[in-house]
């Protein structure tokens, strides 16, 4: 008997079994994680934490929309038939990609606030990680309908007004990542690997401080290195 091939699924059904699978993943996850901070420290080595980060592409996002941004405003710009064609079809593209990665990471929120409800009988710092979620749900939720209406924005006729916004916008965008670049004050993270002997050790004594263990590592790394440099 011969198999008849399944049928191409759509974007609606695509978004629909992402929604119903993501939202118990970030419930589960976000139980997962608070059930694992009362394991040993040997034991909790954060892989929820990376688990959660795997599916929460915020910088693909974020580099796709301003890439959105940058064409849409380069179509208005140019001008140029042969180059508004590709334009266009890039834009939209851009836009099926955005909304594809949009619904899992608000689902993974809103499971995530709702694995913070049932904590909130521990401490009443809860409800701010409660309250956090949903607003972050809500803004990933906004960017999926903003970026398909903006993709329309290439539908549009070209204009001398349209132009001249273009090449504001390009020139903005432009200055803005350069004045990110040489001015971004945001402190450098240094990874280091510890065995977890050497992290029990750094534990201990970061617990004696009263501090956090990178509170006190950080510390520990600048005393060192001014020490260092005085010799």
């Amino acid at each position: 008997m011969t198999k008849l091939p399944n049928k191409p699924t759509s974007n609606k059904n695509i978004k629909f079994n992402d929604i119903a699978f993501f939202i118990p993943f970030g419930l589960v996850c976000g139980v997962l994680l608070e059930a694992f901070t009362y394991l040993p420290y040997w034991a909790n080595r954060g892989q929820f934490d990376k688990l959660l980060n795997d599916h929460l592409p915020l910088s693909s996002i974020f580099t796709l929309i301003i890439a959105q941004i940058i064409i849409i405003a380069l179509y208005h710009l140019l001008g140029n038939r042969c180059f508004a064609k590709i334009l266009r079809s890039f834009a939209h593209h851009l836009s099926v990609r955005i909304s594809g990665f949009c619904p899992p990471i608000y689902s993974i929120l809103i499971g995530m606030s709702l694995s913070t409800l049932l904590f909130l009988w521990k401490n009443s710092e809860y409800i701010y990680l409660t309250g956090q979620a949903i607003f972050f749900a809500f803004v990933f939720f906004m960017i999926e309908i903003l970026t398909s209406n903006t993709a329309k924005m290439t539908d549009v006729k070209h204009s001398t007004t349209s132009k001249e916004i273009g090449g504001i916008v390009v020139s903005s965008v432009v200055l803005s990542i350069i004045f990110f670049i040489f001015f971004n004050n945001r402190p450098i993270e240094v990874g280091v690997e510890l065995s977890t002997g050497e992290y029990g050790i750094v534990k201990k004594a970061a617990d004696k401080q009263r501090e956090s263990i990178n509170d006190f590592s950080r510390q520990a790394i600048v005393d060192k290195a001014i020490e260092t440099n005085r010799e």
